[in-house]
């Protein structure tokens, strides 16, 4: 993986920006935090190696672009009620500027080589436990994007102190499996399954599963001292292999984590 300097141009200015999300938040009773994250520029396959090429990218950047790339008349009517009438305007305006940029987007390699586009590289983590359950989460509803849904077990972007390390995917993941969940691994536990992106958000992940050498009740009754278990998980699900597809058509799955858990390996 390297690094380049960024190319993204974004719609507003830094203020303006933090404005619309922060306050959109507030109105949503959502959690919003901003951070720096590593946008994917570039992506090559030779000889069965991946080769990645990020940038630096606010978190907020592509947040914005997930709230509001399609139109908000909602939003932008609570705005209005609120006082908000400029932010109002501001909603209404970014979906004809985005649609402008991911119009001619049909494909991964598009998606990632048009700099314009807030396109952070995140892991997408599936633990399988010793006792052969597969781990899946309902996120919280403040959570800012897919409030409420299922999930698999851990999912988050790439830092930039991720580079520092000799494999920044299995680092990142290993963090988050740590911070969520209290869970310890190393990267001969973690199998990489598939670079993809979901049609509706546009975030390209790296999927991955981790065995563990825990039972699932065992994780279950540690994992709520985790840091951040709190923030991202409202409930911890272990399913075996033959309840998972009927629970993929019973419950609404983000749409990165469906796809994950359609296709383990």
């Amino acid at each position: 993986m390297q690094k380049q300097p960024s190319t993204f141009a974004p719609p507003l200015p830094k203020a303006a920006r933090d404005q619309l999300i922060t306050t959109y938040a507030k109105l949503h009773g959502r959690s919003v935090h901003n951070g720096a994250t590593l946008n994917l520029t570039d992506v090559q396959l030779q000889s069965g190696t991946l080769s990645l090429t990020v940038s630096a990218l606010d978190f907020f950047d592509f947040l914005m672009f997930t709230i509001f790339r399609e139109p908000q008349q909602a939003v932008a009517t609570q705005l209005v009620q609120h006082s908000y009438s400029d932010l109002a305007k501001t909603c209404m305006s970014l979906p004809a500027h985005y649609r402008a940029l991911t119009s001619s987007v049909a494909s991964l390699p598009q998606l990632v080589r048009t700099p314009e586009l807030p396109t952070p590289l995140a892991v997408s983590v599936v633990v399988r436990t010793a006792d052969n359950f597969y781990l899946l989460v309902r996120r919280p509803m403040a959570t800012a994007i897919g409030a409420g849904y299922m999930s698999v077990s851990v999912t988050g972007g790439l830092e930039p102190k991720d580079l520092r390390s000799s494999n920044p995917i299995t680092t990142c993941a290993a963090r988050e499996l740590q911070e969520e969940l209290g869970i310890t691994v190393s990267p001969e536990q973690l199998s990489l399954q598939f670079l993809a992106a979901g049609a509706t958000k546009l975030q390209p992940a790296i999927l991955l599963q981790a065995a563990v050498p825990h039972s699932a009740q065992a994780i279950i009754r540690t994992a709520q001292r985790a840091i951040d278990y709190n923030q991202e998980v409202a409930e911890l699900i272990p399913v075996n292999k033959t309840l998972l597809q009927p629970m993929l058509q019973q419950y609404t799955f983000t749409e990165l984590g469906k796809f994950h858990l359609e296709n383990l390996r």
